[in-house]
């Protein structure tokens, strides 16, 4: 009887850990793939609701099997529960294949996103500065050269060099090139930062942004670094999409700056190898390690163990000797 009882406990204890198990890795394996809360809980409940269905009742068959065999609904049954291990087997491999070696690939990823986006911010930054700094030295030169002309006959040359001034990328106003051609050269440097500095409405703008920008990435990076298994899928598409819009948005803005005489198509396109952490079959197919297949396995013989461990019910026959009249009994 306790014979009994210990095998009843050890079918329970198999059935609760397995059942466990297969929640935890079909659900983990579901939001990896799909990013969907709704999606990785009815998928986890529902497998583990079949395959209790299913091997309680090749529990019971096994109990109450009779010398004819199982029976044609417990073969069905037992085609149904092949069919289940398949999506099963798929999902809990790729949580383990995530866990133990797509989450580093996909943090690497993450970094190296995030560095490029502020490697396009700093260029930005860089660009427009140098571009500022030429157009402070273009007009330091033709002020000088307009101050020699000034008062002279020649008046075509002066206007000449005014006409520079005027033009693009400089874009001073006649009062501002007069203003700066008149005023003691001590104070032309300090005027024509003072000229600067109102031109950089849109670049001090963008850069309050990057600033911002810079720390929300490092927030980000930290976040992921965490690996919050139940969000960081949603950090890592907002990057991704940052990382699509931030090139553009700058460029736009630096040509808007710069009047399109800098832009950000000479700096470098990001290019990385995709971490698959979305996807099942892909990372299944590149990983294909042993040590995960052997757990696989493992586990699969773990949700029937419950089966294994159910004892086959006993029949005797009774057949009789010639020379006696008594009868034996056969465990069959």
């Amino acid at each position: 009887m306790s014979n009994e009882n210990s095998n009843s406990r050890a079918v329970v204890i198999a059935q609760i850990i397995s059942l466990v198990l297969t929640f935890v890795l079909v659900f983990l394996g579901t939001i990896y793939a799909f990013n969907s809360w709704m999606i990785s809980i009815v998928s986890a409940v529902l497998s583990d609701f079949l395959i209790f269905v299913l091997i309680d009742h090749f529990i019971k068959q096994k109990q109450i099997l009779n010398r004819k065999g199982y029976s044609k609904k417990t073969y069905l049954f037992l085609l149904t529960y092949a069919i289940l291990v398949l999506p099963t087997s798929v999902f809990t491999i790729h949580a383990l294949n995530v866990e133990f070696f797509e989450k580093t690939v996909a943090i690497d990823n993450s970094s190296k996103k995030i560095k490029y986006i502020q490697d396009l911010e700093t260029y930005y930054t860089t660009e427009y500065k140098s571009f500022i700094q030429e157009n402070e030295a273009s007009i330091m030169l033709l002020v000088a050269d307009g101050r020699k002309y000034k008062g002279s006959n020649n008046a075509n040359a002066l206007a000449q060099i005014k006409s520079n001034l005027q033009a693009p990328p400089l874009n001073l106003s006649p009062a501002g090139i007069d203003r700066l051609i008149t005023i003691e050269p001590s104070q032309v440097s300090g005027q024509i930062h003072s000229i600067s500095a109102q031109e950089d409405t849109l670049f001090n703008i963008a850069k309050l942004r990057i600033q911002e920008n810079f720390m929300s990435l490092e927030n980000m990076d930290l976040k992921i670094r965490k690996w919050n298994r139940f969000n960081v899928l949603n950090i890592t598409e907002k990057l991704d999409v940052r990382l699509k819009a931030e090139r553009d948005s700058l460029n736009a803005e630096l040509k808007k700056s710069t009047n399109s005489y800098r832009s950000m198509d000479s700096f470098k396109k990001f290019s990385i190898q995709e971490d698959l952490v979305s996807h099942p079959i892909d990372l299944l197919m590149a990983k294909q390690s042993p040590l995960i297949f052997l757990f696989v396995l493992v586990f699969q013989t773990l949700l029937l163990l419950p089966y294994w461990l159910t004892k086959k019910p006993k029949y005797k026959s009774t057949s009789r000797s010639s020379n006696q009249g008594g009868g034996i009994s056969v465990d069959l």
